[in-house]
């Protein structure tokens, strides 16, 4: 399918939801049909509304896909909402959404490799949309707290058979809650006392030695975040 059939399968919501704010498809597929496709919906004021981005958590989403025809169009549409999820929570929940990131990119190249059908391409996609909606419910495989997943989860990424550090994450994650204080980032002696307080932890559970120090910063940095304290 063309760029200029795949536009005019978008109704109007389905355009607004296809683009994030900083992607102009005008660069992208040109020409004056395109043109004045996005001409026409230009308010009087001269701002362009139809690329504004619907929450994958808005029931308006699953509306907005249903409407469009094709499963080129539909996958086209889910692969950049979550792309634009994973932009927003990323750095919240880092390993979790670099998992999403990477099954999104595998996809996408075995679609380009023409190993998997449109349909295919639809369903895998679908399905990684569902785990970013439902970030708890990963927790929940975990057997963990929401809360405490992302601190175990970058625990974890460093080592092997991690499962006996889990009691450690909700620890490290009631020791991050003691301090959050307002505009506790800025104060490097409240920062000081969460990461000994963290490392008391990681050795009191085992942590390799050698990964303690390092991992300290990382896990404040993410509490950092994830807490904005007050």
């Amino acid at each position: 399918m063309s760029d200029l059939r795949w536009l005019a399968d978008i109704r109007i919501g389905g355009a607004r939801n296809m683009f994030s704010e900083d992607e102009d498809p005008i660069e992208d597929v040109g020409g004056a049909k395109v043109r004045t496709f996005i001409d026409e919906h230009v308010r009087a004021d001269g701002v362009i509304s139809v690329f504004e981005p619907v929450s994958i958590y808005s029931t308006d989403f699953k509306v907005e896909v249903g409407r469009l025809s094709s499963d080129d169009a539909k996958a086209s549409m889910i692969e950049h909402a979550v792309k634009r999820e994973i932009h927003l929570k990323l750095e919240d929940d880092p390993i979790f959404y670099e998992s999403l990131l990477d099954r999104l990119n595998r996809i996408l190249q075995e679609y380009e490799q023409q190993r998997i059908s449109s349909a295919e391409r639809l369903a895998r996609l679908t399905a990684v949309l569902d785990d970013a909606r439902n970030p708890q419910r990963h927790a929940g495989t975990l057997g963990l707290d929401p809360e405490v997943a992302p601190f175990y989860l970058v625990m974890a990424a460093e080592i092997e058979n991690p499962e006996r550090f889990k009691e450690a994450a909700s620890d490290i994650c009631a020791v991050v809650r003691e301090h959050t204080v307002i505009d506790w980032q800025q104060k490097e002696n409240t920062k000081r006392v969460m990461r000994q307080n963290v490392k008391r932890v990681l050795r009191s559970v085992g942590y390799p030695q050698d990964k303690i120090q390092d991992m300290a910063v990382r896990l404040i940095e993410l509490a950092a975040r994830r807490y904005r304290g007050g």
